[in-house]
């Protein structure tokens, strides 16, 4: 009877947030925007189709967070404030070029 040794070897392990992957996607393909994201869309929707945004359930089903281009920052601000309105509300962070500026929770 043989007993193994346990295999050794070397690693790093990183610890990667939602919010970390948040603000790289913003950075990498939206740098020049302004974006509204909003967590947990499809616990939502029906807060979001009352403010305008009629999301299908098969595209969001298994999201954690959706992303909307909007063209005027002011626009961001305005949208999040209808959709926090709403109770219950989600999550919503408004980027612009890049940046986090504000979200719902401050």
């Amino acid at each position: 009877m043989t007993t193994e040794t346990p295999r050794q070897m070397q690693y790093t392990c990183y610890s990667v947030s939602f919010q970390d992957l948040v603000d790289i996607w913003i950075g990498e393909f939206h740098l020049k925007d302004n974006v509204l994201v909003i967590w947990d869309a499809i616990t939502h929707l029906e807060a979001l189709a009352k403010t305008g945004f009629l999301l299908d359930n098969v595209k969001v089903y298994d999201n954690k967070i959706i992303t909307i281009v909007i063209e005027d920052v002011r626009d961001c601000f305005y949208t999040m404030d209808a959709i926090t309105a709403y109770d219950p509300h989600p999550f919503i962070q408004v980027y612009s070029k890049g940046k986090v500026v504000t979200d719902n929770i401050s």
